[in-house]
């Protein structure tokens, strides 16, 4: 997933740098100190937020300023997504494998979603999982074809996004 930081202020005159501000998503708890009225959080989005994008901040500190707490929807914008096709090498009726690497923004591994090879003609060769950052299938091409693989992600939680390299 990707990274977020979320910034949450206490409204008053008075300078507060005491207690905490606790962060409650779905899936987690994150306390963090006030500082200057102020506590932020970095985080990284999951799909649990994905589905229930639902925040209660919760201000932990002092007895005068009471509990208080606020609930919130995130507006969460399914993340990006980058494409490395590995070259293929191959000959009529040689299985070759076709393989994809699927990262996000941060460099990570995309560990769902769905990857379809296509040719540039728009016929599927194959549609494969993604797992930890990889697709990957086998393939035999019964024609000479000369042109691009290319590879299409899809996921509930990411933007469709594409990538090719040239068939050798």
């Amino acid at each position: 997933g990707e990274q977020i930081t979320i910034n949450a202020r206490i409204n008053s005159s008075d300078v507060i740098d005491e207690g905490n501000i606790s962060f409650q998503f779905v899936d987690k708890n994150i306390s963090v100190p006030v500082s200057g009225n102020i506590a932020n959080v970095t985080t990284i989005i999951t799909p649990a937020m994905l589905d229930n994008p639902t925040l209660r901040v919760l201000y932990e500190g002092k007895i005068m300023y009471n509990i208080k707490s606020n609930v919130t929807d995130l507006t969460i914008e399914p993340g990006v997504v980058n494409i490395i096709v590995d070259e293929v090498n191959s000959k009529i009726d040689d299985e070759v494998n076709i393989t994809a690497k699927v990262i996000d923004c941060n460099n990570e591994n995309i560990t769902s979603g769905e990857i379809t090879f296509t040719n540039d003609k728009g016929e599927t060769l194959a549609t494969v999982n993604v797992t930890d950052g990889i697709a990957s299938t086998q393939y035999t091409f019964t024609s000479e074809y000369n042109g691009t693989v290319i590879a299409t992600f899809t996921s509930n939680y990411y933007q469709t996004n594409s990538a090719e390299n040239t068939l050798n």
